[in-house]
């Protein structure tokens, strides 16, 4: 996957998850979108991202439950 799509997916995603706080958040869907960003060739700083907001999600997931 290019890699400016992975950064405009990957800005919407934190947007997303920055704002799922009202209990009607379907996780599995939303954790499915964030490692279909993940690839052989993405780059570190994307990377990094993407698993704080895997943790960022986790996080949120365990607080609803």
């Amino acid at each position: 996957m290019l890699q400016f799509i992975i950064e405009r997916d990957l800005l919407h995603l934190e947007r997303v998850v920055e704002q799922a706080s009202d209990g009607t958040f379907p996780f599995a869907y939303w954790h499915a979108r964030i490692d279909s960003l993940r690839g052989p060739t993405l780059a570190l700083p994307l990377a990094q991202r993407i698993d704080r907001l895997k943790r960022k999600l986790s996080m949120l997931e365990s607080t609803q439950r």
